[in-house]
Order: C-alpha cells, then sequence, then structure tokens
C-alpha cells in the first residue's frame, strides 16, 4: 500500500526543498522496505507453524456485511434520540440549578 506523499513544492522555501525531497525518498524506502519485512516475517512464521506441525494459519475472506452501511450515518447518531421527549423532574436531595432539559 503506498501513501501519497504531500507536495511541500509551494510550501517549502528553496533552501529546504531538496532536504524535504530527500527525506520524502526516505520515506519511500522505508515503505517499500516494511512491506518486504512483514511478507517475510509471515513467511518465517508458516515456517515456524510447519516445523512444530501446528495448524496453519486460517485465511479469512470478508464478510461483506458492513458494505450495507454508511459509517459516517452511524457515527453521526445521537443516542438522546431515542429516549422519550418528557422532562425530568428536578426535585431530588439537591438543587442545583439543573432543569433535566
Amino acid at each position: 500500500m503506498k501513501l501519497p506523499l504531500p507536495d511541500f513544492s509551494n510550501s517549502v522555501c528553496s533552501k529546504c526543498r531538496p532536504i524535504v525531497e530527500a527525506l520524502q525518498q526516505i520515506i519511500e524506502l522505508q515503505a517499500q522496505e516494511i512491506v518486504e519485512l512483514k511478507n517475510q516475517v509471515e513467511i518465517l512464521e508458516d515456517e515456524m507453524r510447519e516445523l512444530k506441525k501446528l495448524s496453519k494459519k486460517p485465511k479469512f475472506k470478508p464478510s461483506g456485511m458492513d458494505k450495507g452501511t454508511d459509517p459516517d450515518e452511524d457515527q453521526n447518531k445521537d443516542d438522546d434520540d431515542t429516549g422519550s421527549d418528557k422532562k425530568r423532574s428536578s426535585k431530588g436531595c439537591c438543587n442545583l440549578g439543573y432543569t433535566g432539559v
């Protein structure tokens, strides 16, 4: 998975631009190396399981249950909408000025 790097060409001064570009190249190389190392770790873990005669790691397919839902819609839902619209009684052991609306 390659992440897009931000374009700093307009926001960085001309003196700093070569440094920023060099750092972006380093970030890209490190990201590639991380992917390669993750793949190598997975291969080695599979080999260890095989040598220890353990069961192989199961491959899970996505369930597809989340295709019909909109994540923004679920996050914006308020829990207060489900209750009744009655005002709460302000009678209690102490009156702090809370009306309970």
